[in-house]
């Protein structure tokens, strides 16, 4: 027994490690995307930025995509454009975050080409050294749910819960009227109600949602979260112990339960 759960530790760490990761490279897009795209887009190159594992992670051709739904191979050098590569680096430990990648539209050589790596590269790093972010961590499992925030408990209602979840599912944010959407379908709510309740969770939490575009600004830690992730590399027993269960039993959001309802569909497949 301690073999296994030694083993099931051993995958969940580097699951941990790289949720860490992402997330602050995912904070540092998130603030740096309209710089890129601005950059991208006056010196007429594309912007990609590849993760750690050699994934493409954003790009400035789908840049509404958080991480990517893009699956392209990694690109390599050849004759016929001109790639210019620059690591993002942790600034205090020298952890490499991922790579920015950076090539002509027209493959036409740019003298400034590998300058302009470098600094995309070195802005991102720099905002992934920002001022310490905040911690949330969420457990939705069963039909008791728990929410801190820096380690301490907040209470939410129901709806508000649901909100927080959907978000840390979106983190490239949504508009209110897509949040609307995922939380109520068509419920005959209006729009007035959701921005009232947003405005109640703001006072809870505060800064911890972002406006205009509704999304988390915290290093999230969520079961549901950890388990995807854990499905997603394959960890058969780390899957098999975390699996105790469905997330969201009592949720009414249709964005929710149709997420639980693919997340149940991939286990079935993948355990048979």
């Amino acid at each position: 027994m301690d073999e296994k759960n030694d083993a099931i530790n051993q995958n969940l760490n580097p699951i941990k490690r790289n949720s860490l990761a992402h997330q602050n490279l995912r904070f540092a897009l998130i603030a740096c995307k309209n710089d890129l795209l601005n950059t991208a887009s006056l010196a007429l190159i594309t912007i990609q930025i590849w993760d750690v594992d050699k994934d493409l992670y954003w790009c400035t051709s789908c840049p509404s995509q958080l991480p990517t739904h893009q699956r392209i191979d990694y690109p390599f050098e050849s004759r016929n454009e001109y790639v210019y590569k620059a690591a993002i680096l942790d600034l205090k430990t020298n952890h490499i975050y991922g790579e920015v990648i950076l090539f002509n539209r027209f493959k036409q050589e740019n003298i400034f080409g590998q300058l302009a790596a470098t600094q995309c590269a070195e802005m991102i790093s720099q905002k992934i050294n920002d001022e310490p972010k905040r911690c949330l961590s969420i457990h939705a499992y069963s039909n008791q749910y728990e929410i801190k925030i820096n380690h301490h408990p907040v209470l939410l209602t129901p709806r508000q819960f649901e909100i927080i979840c959907i978000l840390i599912l979106n983190p490239m944010g949504l508009s209110l009227e897509q949040l609307h959407f995922y939380l109520y379908e068509d419920e005959n709510i209006s729009l007035n109600t959701l921005k009232s309740e947003i405005s109640y969770l703001k006072n809870k939490v505060g800064e911890l949602i972002c406006a205009r575009t509704y999304q988390i600004q915290a290093q999230v830690f969520a079961d549901f979260k950890q388990f995807e992730e854990a499905l997603d590399a394959g960890y058969l027993d780390t899957i098999r112990a975390l699996d105790q269960g469905d997330y969201f039993t009592k949720c009414r959001s249709p964005f929710l339960r149709n997420w639980q309802q693919i997340l149940r569909i991939r286990i079935q497949n993948l355990l048979g």
